[in-house]
């Protein structure tokens, strides 16, 4: 029987130096700390969309439903004619032998109760508090078992949220485990916000950006995001 291919091109945002150093150093457990306007969320959009184009299944945790509509929107509309099927009731995009579930923390069933997944990433998890610890731990972390050892994980949360049971996992990648690893950075570190932001930000009557590492990487800057140009195959 024969078998119909249709080749597809997206257009997909491209991380920036600092978040591809970032997915450069990961190992299989990774957390990452950063300022609000580093780019977190790009970053892991960029990891679990690139997991479902190879055909691999990924899960994205949002903190609540509130924070986890944004990235099933932008993921669906990026993804676009890649998509085979998509679920609203269950937040879930399939793509050929690859797919991406969307779960939020504040509903009634665990995340991930059952499934099995190549790359779990938990967005802004340090608001979570005490419930991080639970969530990883009894639902999440048992999602990862079939496909292990090449399955992985990521913590992505801001400077400013407080989670005991973060800053012991931030500490496991500094050093204490080495299958974790961990990052801090800013603001700063993303140069797609213009330097002139990040001084104005500085100023006492100005709203924080959660700089990190002051303005020192202004030089060079541009406001201007980009997009990488990618073709896949969808089968059909």
């Amino acid at each position: 029987m024969s078998t119909n291919n249709k080749t597809i091109s997206l257009r997909l945002p491209a991380l920036h130096p600092g978040q591809q150093r970032v997915l450069n150093e990961s190992r299989r457990f990774n957390v990452l700390r950063a300022g609000s306007r580093f780019g977190k969320s790009t970053l892991a959009r960029h990891i679990v969309m690139g997991e479902a184009l190879r055909g691999r299944p990924a899960c994205w945790v949002a903190s609540s439903y509130k924070f986890l509509l944004p990235s099933w929107r932008e993921v669906t509309e990026l993804l676009g004619a890649a998509i085979i099927s998509t679920s609203q009731e269950e937040k879930r995009v399939v793509m050929g032998g690859g797919s991406i579930d969307f779960w939020s923390a504040d509903a009634g069933a665990p995340a991930g109760e059952g499934r099995s997944y190549s790359v779990v990433v938990i967005d802004e998890c340090a608001q979570l508090g005490a419930d991080l610890e639970r969530l990883w731990t009894r639902s999440l972390r048992p999602t990862l078992a079939d496909l292990a050892p090449s399955s992985s994980a990521w913590f992505l949360s801001t400077s400013k949220a407080a989670s005991s049971y973060f800053s012991t996992i931030f500490a496991y990648g500094q050093g204490e485990r080495e299958d974790w690893k961990s990052w801090q950075l800013g603001t700063a570190d993303n140069p797609y916000i213009p330097a002139s932001e990040l001084d104005a930000a500085l100023m006492p009557s100005c709203p924080p950006l959660m700089i990190i590492g002051g303005t020192s990487a202004g030089a060079g800057r541009s406001s201007d995001l980009r997009y990488d140009c990618i073709s896949v195959t969808r089968h059909l």
